[in-house]
């Protein structure tokens, strides 16, 4: 899958082997950049085998990353819901800038 970089962001990001569509990527892209965090961050270093129950009460499944750097969650619905709001994402978006 081709990358498309456009001013929100990437459209997808190869997670693994898999190319997965992105969701409020404006937001977790700036976060990345300010992090000097590149758009290939878990390309080959993530193996969906490895997902397993995290051990917390919503029991959804997640794994770390090969090199150990990341970790990567299911998102349920109502992470989601809260998470994916354009005002969390954009206060979050600005704590993570100003402490960097």
């Amino acid at each position: 899958m081709s990358e498309t970089r456009n001013a929100t962001g990437v459209d997808w990001l190869t997670v693994g082997n898999v190319d997965c569509r992105t969701l409020k990527d404006g937001h977790f892209n700036l976060i990345r950049q300010v992090c000097g965090i590149s758009d290939e961050f878990l390309k080959d270093t993530f193996d969906y085998g490895q997902l397993s129950s995290g051990g917390g009460k919503g029991g959804d499944v997640m794994a770390r990353s090969l090199d150990g750097k990341y970790f990567v969650k299911q998102l349920n619905y109502g992470d989601a819901k809260s998470l994916l709001r354009d005002d969390f994402l954009l206060e979050y978006t600005n704590l993570v800038s100003e402490a960097s």
